[in-house]
């Protein structure tokens, strides 16, 4: 059996830190800790509504229960009053001080020009606020402090921070984000400059989404699991499942060409950010959706089909690293998927159009597996996902090799 191999954090970091600005840091006899500051693209609001399900908040979350982190700050994007009066932005359980080794900074504002200027308000919404964030943060002496930034557009001077070592993750390659606009994409453009010049770390989902910055600040960081799975072995009502957001990312053709033969075959979990895509699905016989669903519900909902699938089309990757696949084998189901995303193993399988009798047969025989014995194909399939596909071990090799 081949397994899982995307490249360690680790080995990643040695081989591109030894001639940049970022050196190896032998580990001392005193473990170093860190302060963490944090501008997440997904904050609390987002948190609130789905649960820990995307890459920002599950390393925030694992930063969060790491034991060399000895503080941690998160910043929410600052909250129009008009959002506040609308009930766009509001918390159903708020979050404030101490909570748990996390202290979530949120903040109103009152801004009159924002709501004319709302795209560019956002992505200058925290320079007002910078002293304010730093003063609330405070700066630990005894720790490395360390600025963590996920934002895509938002932008903010560093500077402000002279004293903390600046960190900044590609979520994916937003230069490239099917539902960005060409104003959007063009502030990202305008963001990496920035990063490029002002960070001193830089992580991306693959190296694909990294090939535009400095070799010598660049570090490979694939997605990782933060929790395992606890999966149930229930029989299947579908032969196909999909978990994550309804975007026009989707190939429908594919969806249509698998949901054959009049009875439920495809079940999609996730709310519909695009509406006509969302529409050309329900209209397939054989298709079902099931709308928004929260973290706690994951392992439910794989239960619920045998196959996970990844229908991306490839003209509309971003370089993206998706965090479903390594669910998927978390929770026990073998992967189908339209994009190679730099994983192998025996138990993924990359669509080739041209010979769909294989895709079959990978379909049949991991589903005759399921059915005959569903918990040792369950617990083979979840062998491929080990340790080192943890948030847990990355962060730890990071704080190792590069931070």
């Amino acid at each position: 059996m081949t397994a899982i191999l995307p490249r360690s954090i680790t080995s990643v970091a040695r081989d591109r830190c030894e001639s940049g600005r970022i050196t190896h840091q032998t580990m001392s006899d005193q473990t170093p800790t860190f302060n963490f500051l944090v501008f997440p693209y997904r904050d609390q609001y987002f948190l609130d509504t789905y649960g820990c399900i995307v890459r920002d908040l599950q390393i925030i979350e694992s930063l969060r229960r790491h034991p060399q982190v000895r503080g941690l700050t998160v910043v929410n994007r600052p909250v129009h009053v008009l959002e506040r009066v609308l009930r766009r932005r509001v918390l159903s359980h708020r979050q404030s001080g101490e909570s748990e080794g996390l202290r979530y900074w949120d903040r109103t504002s009152y801004s009159p020009s924002a709501p004319f200027i709302w795209d560019e308000w956002k992505r200058r919404c925290y320079g007002p606020y910078l002293e304010m964030i730093r003063q609330f943060a405070g700066f630990d002496p005894a720790a490395r402090n360390v600025l963590l930034d996920f934002n895509p557009i938002a932008i903010f001077d560093y500077d402000a921070f002279s004293d903390y070592l600046k960190w900044y993750d590609l979520i994916d390659n937003f230069e490239k984000h099917n539902r960005y606009s060409p104003w959007q994409k063009a502030r990202v453009a305008e963001k990496y400059r920035y990063v490029s010049e002002h960070a001193d770390l830089i992580t991306g989902v693959t190296d694909a989404a990294l090939a535009r910055f400095p070799a010598g600040k660049k570090v490979t960081l694939h997605n990782k699991l933060l929790d395992r799975a606890r999966p149930h072995a229930a029989t299947p009502d579908f032969l196909y499942g999909f978990t994550g957001f309804v975007t026009d990312k989707f190939d429908v053709d594919f969806i249509r060409s698998l949901a054959t033969g009049g009875e439920e075959r495809v079940a999609i979990y996730g709310e519909v950010l695009d509406s006509a895509i969302g529409e050309a699905l329900s209209a397939i016989p054989g298709v079902k959706l099931f709308g928004r669903f929260r973290q706690a519900d994951t392992a439910r909902i794989h239960a619920t089909f045998a196959v996970g699938l990844i229908p991306y089309r490839r003209d509309r990757s971003h370089d993206e690293s998706p965090l479903k696949l390594y669910s998927y084998l978390d929770h026990g189901r073998p992967v189908v998927s339209l994009q190679d995303y730099e994983v192998e193993s025996d138990y993924i399988h990359v669509v080739d159009r041209e010979n769909l009798k294989a895709l079959h047969e990978f379909v049949a025989h991991y589903t005759a597996d399921l059915a005959r014995a569903p918990g040792e194909t369950i617990n083979a399939i979840r062998a491929e996902i080990g340790d080192r596909h943890s948030w847990h071990s990355a962060l730890t090799g990071l704080f190792e090799t590069v931070l």
